[in-house]
This record gives structure tokens, sequence and C-alpha cells, in this order.
């Protein structure tokens, strides 16, 4: 299904988001616009387990924010214009599914934000990134610093944020700024693999866990504990607990349904 900005396609309970603006899929107006109704949507359908964002043209995930539109956009103030993207990133990273960054090539500035708001980051082993907005006297301001050094700690987040060099993606994988490195011609098909693999996962369970680690990184230890217990308590004598229970003893895969 085509959108103004970005494409989807749907296999099985796996959706794809794809930017395009090939071949750097820059990310402007119109994918902001798209990705987050997108997101919305596919938030609340139940027939989707997981959601993958990725670039069209199979060359590179996104080089960031299309500089090209900030002369028409001339009437959007700075903040206003940065408020908008962060509230997406934020969106993005509240999705009660599994949301998947399949990364290819260039992934930097807001690219890299994008990626660091999903939950999970698959790369080919020829990717770069990194956050070089510093090379042109500005900062990430889509919530790319708060997430870098909440993803591999400040040391190496003020290496990325203040070097505006990039890293290739062994060494961003030994950061644990990605999940997985694949060679080019597989990733495809371990994304394809990993999204299959959450979406069998039961729906209540994979929405409470994405919950409860948000909400904890504001918390002390005793209010994370206590918020842990509480949504997690919601999960028990739900059919998908019971199913998975039930499959355990009789030595089958659960089938859940989100109930």
């Amino acid at each position: 299904m085509a959108q103004s900005g970005i494409s989807e396609t749907r296999v099985g309970a796996v959706a794809t988001l794809m930017l395009e603006n090939p071949p750097y899929n820059p990310i402007g107006v119109a994918q902001v616009a798209s990705l987050k109704e997108a997101m919305q949507r596919l938030g609340e359908a139940r027939e989707v387990g997981a959601i993958v964002i990725t670039g069209a043209g199979n060359q590179h995930f996104s080089v960031g924010a299309n500089l090209k539109e900030e002369e028409p956009r001339a009437e959007v103030s700075p903040l206003e214009y940065c408020a908008e993207r962060q509230a997406l990133m934020q969106q993005i990273e509240d999705t009660p599914k599994p949301v998947i960054a399949a990364i290819r090539g260039y992934c930097l500035g807001g690219g890299l934000e994008l990626a660091l708001a999903c939950h999970f980051r698959l790369a080919d082993a020829s990717c770069q990134l990194g956050l070089p907005e510093i090379n042109l006297g500005a900062a990430p301001m889509w919530g790319g610093a708060f997430r870098i050094v909440r993803t591999v700690g400040r040391a190496r987040g003020l290496e990325l944020l203040l070097g505006g060099s990039r890293i290739d993606a062994q060494q961003a994988l030994s950061w644990g700024l990605l999940h997985q490195v694949h060679p080019v011609q597989d990733l495809q098909v371990r994304v394809a693999e990993y999204a299959a693999m959450l979406t069998a996962k039961a729906p209540l369970a994979v929405a409470a866990m994405i919950k409860v680690v948000n909400a904890q990184q504001d918390m002390s230890a005793q209010q994370a504990l206590g918020y842990e217990l509480a949504e997690f308590a919601k999960l028990a004598g739900t059919r998908d607990n019971i199913e998975g229970v039930t499959a355990l003893f009789e030595k089958r895969t659960p089938k859940f349904t989100g109930e």
C-alpha cells in the first residue's frame, strides 16, 4: 500500500514501512506525517505483530533530515520543527508492537535518531552509522542525544555526538548500538525471521514489557519494581497466559490471540 513519503507492505503479521526517497531516503514533511499515521494505525491493529522500518532502494536507510525542505518550511520555528519529530520518535518507541529498524548503507543524523527510537536494530555488514550534526554547527534534536547516551553510555555517546564521525557495523555491534549484523545479501531474510519470531509471542505480554521498560527509565528502583509488578500482574489469568502454560504441559507451540 503506497502512502505519501512511505510505502507499506504486509507479509503475515509483519508490516514493513519503507522510506520512499531513494537513494539516501532523507526524512521530510511527507515521511514524518505518513510515519505518524502508520505507526498509530499499525500499533492498534490486532492482526499486526511487528513493524519493520527500512529505506527504499536497498542502498541506504536514511541520511536524516531533508535539508532541501528547510527553505519552504521557513514559517515553522526550529522548536516546532524539532518538537514534531521528537513526538514521532517517542510515538515509535511507545508503540506496543516490536519495531525493527532494518539498516543498510548510511544511517546518519536523523536516520540514526529514527533507528534509535526503534526497539531493535538489525543491519548489513557494510552500513555506517553516525550523528554528524556537529559538523554543520548543529546538534541532534529529535531525541538522538538522549537515546544514544542511553544506548551506548556517556563516553561513547559523547564520542559520536562531539566527534561527528561514522562508525562501522562491527563497532556499532560491539557498542550495543546494533542487535545483529548480517551479510548484505542476508539482511532481508534475517529481518523477516526475527520479526516472525517476535510475532509468535503473546501480544499482551509484549506490549506490557515494552511499556514497563520505557516507563522504568525515569523511575527510582523502588518505583520501577512496583510498576513492573503492577503491569505484569495484569497478565496473570489472561487467555494467552493460560494458553502458554497449557501448551508447555502439552509440549506444543502455543497459539496466542492477544486476549
